[in-house]
């Protein structure tokens, strides 16, 4: 994953994660290093709002919105 495609998918990730209550996203790994390459995952940390947690989350959801 190139920053170009990481700027790209910005918005996708962002809204889905505020839709579960989740916010405070940043990106971890390979990416974050510059170091991602073809077929690597974008690994994220993000905060849940009081009273929210994993379970909230939508995997499919997130998958399908960074599908490139």
């Amino acid at each position: 994953m190139t920053p170009d495609h990481l700027r790209h998918l910005g918005t996708a990730v962002l809204t889905v994660a505020a839709r579960r209550g989740a916010g405070h996203v940043r990106v971890l790994g390979s990416v974050a290093r510059g170091e991602a390459v073809e077929g690597s995952d974008l690994d994220v940390l993000v905060r849940f709002e009081a009273g929210r947690s994993l379970l909230d989350r939508d995997r499919h959801t997130l998958d399908e919105a960074v599908r490139i």
